[in-house]
């Protein structure tokens, strides 16, 4: 498998699934990919839980929060692109009429992201390339996916 120690910019570097139900999402992946978690607690009654192949962090997932169940958000996969400048880049989004929806902001010892809406208000988060080495399954099918893929 290949691993990426960073992400060019314009090039996809995170994968994160926010989900209703956690538990069966980390069942569900486990069997299809053979994945494992690693769970971190991130304040009261919140699991971000690493999701890794091989040992390697592959990607991430939660339990939606309750705010975001009680606007009707579903279970979805998203995915961040990685810049130079999450900083930037939002100010080029606010350029270009789109909205930035959260951030920039730190996330950890990471680097800086921001969350943007388009015209058509879908968030696309843009975050740095962060330093962390990722391994990243090879698909095994031919058969293309639909990015709305959901658990």
């Amino acid at each position: 498998m290949p691993e990426i120690a960073k992400s060019q910019p314009g090039s996809f570097c995170w994968f994160e699934l926010g989900t209703t139900d956690a538990k069966a999402a980390r069942q569900f992946y486990a069997d299809l990919f053979g994945w494992t978690t690693q769970d971190n607690p991130m304040g009261p009654g919140m699991v971000y839980s690493m999701l890794q192949l091989g040992g390697k962090d592959v990607g991430g997932l939660y339990d939606l929060p309750p705010d975001m169940r009680e606007q009707g958000v579903p279970s979805h996969w998203l995915a961040y692109v990685a810049t130079d400048s999450a900083d930037d880049t939002a100010a080029r989004v606010k350029a270009a009429g789109g909205t930035i929806v959260n951030g920039p902001f730190d996330v950890m010892e990471h680097g800086r992201m921001a969350a943007s809406g388009s015209s058509e208000s879908r968030t696309r988060p843009a975050g740095p390339s962060w330093p962390r080495p990722t391994t990243r399954p090879r698909a095994r099918s031919t058969r293309r996916r639909s990015a709305g893929s959901r658990t």
